[in-house]
């Protein structure tokens, strides 16, 4: 009888699970970026720098897809603003930023004059239901980010620049 009430109880140890409620940040490393899009205040597509490595909807087309999502301005100062598309409007979703590292190729007509970072994990997390959110950056140094949103089962990232000192030189 002993027996089978370790048994059980080991069962029962096992078997109850405690309820992982963390953001997934993508593991320990740093994300590699190899580019950017850059957005006006819009979020309208500006310029491509480099080939940039981003997943911004369910389909292979953004504007036709039943989910995606846009960060604007890209570079950004002061605030970034995020638009998310979803089918019905008031689905929750996970927003992280993480820093990254820049192994693409820099357009030669910009010079943003900031330097990768090498830190990991999300140094900013937020849940949300609208479909517009924006944030302040004024506690972020100058660099290359990676932005990702959970919707659901699905995960995009954008890669975005913050750069804290006012302009950029074109």
């Amino acid at each position: 009888m002993k027996k089978y009430i370790s048994i059980f109880f080991i069962i029962i140890l096992f078997g109850c699970t405690k309820e992982d409620t963390s953001f997934h940040t993508g593991g320990l490393s740093v994300p590699e970026i190899n580019g950017y899009i850059t957005r006006d205040n819009h979020g309208h597509e500006m310029q491509t720098i480099g080939n940039p490595n981003v997943k911004l909807g369910s389909g292979t087309e953004i504007d036709k897809s039943a989910y995606y999502f846009v960060c604007y301005p890209n570079p950004a100062n002061d605030i970034i603003s995020f638009y998310v598309k979803t089918p019905t409007p008031d689905i929750p979703k996970q927003l992280w930023i993480t820093h990254a590292n820049y192994s693409g190729q820099e357009n030669s007509n910009i010079n943003l004059g900031i330097n990768n970072i090498q830190t990991s994990g999300a140094i900013f997390q937020t849940e949300f239901t609208r479909s517009n959110v924006s944030i302040y950056l004024s506690d972020y140094p100058s660099g290359y980010y990676r932005v990702y949103l959970k919707i659901n089962e699905y995960i995009f990232y954008d890669n975005i620049v913050i750069y804290s000192n006012g302009s950029l030189s074109f």
